[in-house]
């Protein structure tokens, strides 16, 4: 991503640019391994960190108390 003075912007984890199809292969190499296979059920943002952190309000949305 190029900003307003021309210089190309980082994202959030530090790296140039946008990310690549080999970030999201990764993410489901591990996840299809022996070394993922007791995740499940999760939302994986593979974004380099732009998406914001959820707040411990975000968590329990239409719950009611």
């Amino acid at each position: 991503m190029v900003g307003d003075a021309g210089h190309r912007r980082k994202d959030p984890a530090g790296r140039p640019g946008r990310g690549q199809a080999e970030d999201v292969a990764a993410a489901i190499a591990f996840l299809t391994s022996p070394a993922g296979s007791f995740i499940s059920a999760q939302s994986l943002h593979i974004d380099g960190g732009w998406m914001p952190p959820l707040t411990a309000t975000d968590h329990h949305q239409g719950e009611h108390p």
